[in-house]
């Protein structure tokens, strides 16, 4: 199932062990928008504004975003 419905379980509640695992998945993403932002030559900075947009209405102030 998708991380929303998991958030959706927790009622805002969300254990840290699932809490970190979603920190590992957002940094290993950010790693992977790098990367391929560096072989499209789009600006990494244009489009982490965006993923950030849409981790943080699943998971709010619980991650902590990368901007650089």
């Amino acid at each position: 199932f998708d991380i929303s419905t998991a958030c959706k379980m927790f009622n805002g509640n969300i254990p840290q062990s699932n809490i970190n695992t979603a920190q590992t998945v957002y940094d290993r993403g950010v790693e992977l928008l790098r990367q391929e932002c560096k072989k499209s030559g789009h600006r990494f900075e244009n489009l982490i504004v965006g993923y950030n947009e849409d981790i943080q209405k699943f998971w709010g102030n619980k991650i902590k975003f990368q901007t650089k």
